[in-house]
This record gives structure tokens, C-alpha cells and sequence, in this order.
């Protein structure tokens, strides 16, 4: 019984130091692109140092947490299916920035495919081409969020990169059938 108890603290310090770091990865994102899309007292190339070390801790520790990655971009398609019936970005009652019908629906269903799409990548060992799509994704939704007026283009071009990544794992990578008869899959004649 003393021993499940040590293991649970352990288990508790280790989600601890895992969220302490996933926030210190994103200040060093949220610093540096602040340093380097607005004026600030920081030189240009602090800002992009910072979000170099932040992309090769992103690319390198993706094993761990891509389904949670999954579910964010998940909670992100719940944020544009609520702004097709409110109109605007939730966060911004008085109705600062309007958003389109269209738009809230095309984000909704980008946002909804990444995450099927990501969560379908997860399920498989990652290799540096996945890697690379998922860290163009993220970028370009950071491109999004500097750049509202971009918004919709910055998904969409991260919406490709994981399409096409998907596409290729699922079509290019697939495993001989064991039997040669066998085509796609098909009963052998």
C-alpha cells in the first residue's frame, strides 16, 4: 500500500513537471512571436531563437502528447461551431470581430478534420515527414492568430499539410498484403 502511494505521488510530480514545462514552451512561443511582430525592446533574432528552441522541443517531444494535441485542435472546431450561431469570436462580446457564417463553418470543419487527422497520426510511430506537417499545422495557426485578417488562409494551408502528410501515410506507407493474390485488400479469385 506504501508503495502505490509513492508511485501515485510520482505519477502526480511527473503531470506537474509535464504542464510546468508544456507553459514554459508556450511563453517561449507567445515571447517570441510578440518579439518578433511587434515592436518591442528585444532584438528580432531573440524572438526567432525563441521560437526555434521552442519548434525543435515541439517536433522532438511529439510522441508524448500528439492526442492531447488532437483534443485541443478538437476544442478549437467546438470554438468555430460556436461563433456560426453567436457571430462573433466568443471571447469578444461586444462583437468586435465579426465572423462570416461561412467562414465559422469552413473553420469548423478544418479544425474538426486536423484533429480526426491528427489523433488518426498519433495512432502510428511518427516519422520526421509527420513531424514536419505537424509543426507547419501549428505554425500556420500561429501565423492565424498574429495575422487575423490570414486566419482562414493559415488554416487552410495547415489543414493541406496535414492532409497531405495523411494522405501519403495512408497510401504510400501501406503494408504488402501477405498473400500476392491479394489486392487492395480483395478476397483472393
Amino acid at each position: 500500500m506504501g508503495e502505490t502511494k509513492t508511485n501515485q505521488r510520482l505519477f502526480s510530480g511527473k503531470q506537474v513537471l509535464g504542464w510546468l514545462l508544456s507553459s514554459l514552451w508556450l511563453v517561449a512561443v507567445f515571447a517570441g512571436l510578440a518579439i518578433v511582430f511587434t515592436p518591442s525592446r528585444y532584438s528580432v533574432g531573440t524572438g526567432w531563437l525563441l521560437l526555434t528552441v521552442a519548434a525543435v522541443v515541439f517536433v522532438a517531444t511529439m510522441d508524448r502528447w500528439i492526442k492531447a494535441f488532437a483534443g485541443f485542435i478538437f476544442l478549437a472546431a467546438l470554438r468555430a461551431f460556436s461563433t456560426i450561431f453567436i457571430g462573433h469570436l466568443p471571447e469578444t462580446p461586444d462583437k468586435s470581430i465579426p465572423i462570416v457564417n461561412v467562414n465559422a463553418i469552413a473553420l469548423t470543419i478544418l479544425f474538426t478534420a486536423s484533429a480526426w487527422i491528427i489523433l488518426d497520426l498519433g495512432e502510428r510511430s511518427l516519422r520526421l515527414h509527420h513531424r514536419l506537417a505537424l509543426l507547419g499545422f501549428t505554425c500556420s495557426l500561429f501565423w492565424g492568430m498574429v495575422d487575423e485578417p490570414k486566419t482562414m488562409l493559415a488554416t487552410i494551408v495547415g489543414f493541406a499539410l496535414l492532409a497531405a502528410v495523411w494522405g501519403y501515410a495512408h497510401f504510400s506507407e501501406r503494408k504488402p498484403s501477405p498473400d500476392p493474390r491479394h489486392i487492395d485488400g480483395d478476397e483472393p479469385r
